[in-house]
Formats: structure tokens, C-alpha cells, sequence
């Protein structure tokens, strides 16, 4: 999610710094923008190959299904993917 926010950090230096003190000018992670934006693509490239890969089974007559944490599953990866995909659009609409 940083990578996400990272790139907007330059826009908003100038507000946080106005209201609060001791915030330095973070200018510098614009150019850093198009790569942020590969990394965030490619680390939710890989959330998605993580939630949706087969996993091995070491029992093959459990019938019980292991719960995973909400961390980890596809509804998160989903809601991660919404809002990088809409960051992103808000970002490069204006």
C-alpha cells in the first residue's frame, strides 16, 4: 500500500507541511513514480498468484477446509486490486 501512496506524497508535502510542522518536501519520489507503480502491479500480480494457486494437501481424506486469515484471502486481494486500480486512475486523470 505504500507504493500506492508513495507517489502522491509529492502533492501532498506542501498541504501537510501547512498544517503541520517538520514535514520535508518529498519532491523526490516523483520520478520514482512510474516504478512505484510497476511494483505495486507487480507485488498485486503475485497476491493474486498466491490466493488463487492450488494448494498441496498433505491429507487426502480431510474433508475439513482450514480457514485462512482475512489477510490472506481473495476477498482482500480483491479489495487491495480496487483500490490501486482507482489510485491509479485518479492519478493519471488529472
Amino acid at each position: 500500500m505504500l507504493t500506492i501512496v508513495a507517489p502522491k506524497f509529492c502533492c501532498w508535502s506542501s498541504a501537510i507541511a501547512a498544517v503541520s510542522s517538520g514535514v520535508s518536501y518529498l519532491a523526490w519520489v516523483y520520478p520514482l513514480r512510474p516504478y512505484l507503480w510497476g511494483l505495486s502491479f507487480i507485488t498485486l500480480g503475485y497476491s493474486f498468484y498466491k490466493a488463487y494457486k492450488p494448494e498441496k494437501s498433505t491429507c487426502t481424506s480431510c474433508a475439513v477446509e482450514i480457514k485462512q486469515p482475512f489477510l490472506k484471502s481473495k476477498v482482500f486481494v480483491w479489495i487491495t486490486a480496487v483500490v490501486v486500480l482507482l489510485v491509479f486512475i485518479l492519478n493519471y486523470s488529472q
